[in-house]
């Protein structure tokens, strides 16, 4: 295993293990607590880039209680990890 395949293979897992975070601290959006608020600001500017294309692309699923379940997340995960296998295939 290459030095350069270790460092994209940690470089997508702290990625991936962030988008699985910035998920889940997506349901206390609304909360008040300031380091829950600065943890998602800080996820929002990161992810964002990442998810708002993915977002363009693939709608979330409409509920019929008006609420959204979004994939994007699911669907960014899936590709860094299609990313990891394809750098370590090439490296």
């Amino acid at each position: 295993m290459s030095p350069l395949y270790s460092l994209v293979s940690f470089v997508v897992s702290v990625l991936i293990w962030g988008a699985i975070l910035h998920w889940i601290l997506g349901f206390f959006r609304m909360s008040y607590h300031p380091l829950v608020n600065n943890v998602l600001s800080f996820l929002d500017r990161v992810y964002g880039p990442m998810l708002d294309p993915i977002r363009q692309k693939v709608p979330g699923l409409r509920l019929s209680d008006g609420r959204e379940i979004d994939f994007s997340h699911l669907i960014l995960i899936v590709l860094l990890a299609i990313a990891r296998r394809l750098a370590g295939m090439i490296l």
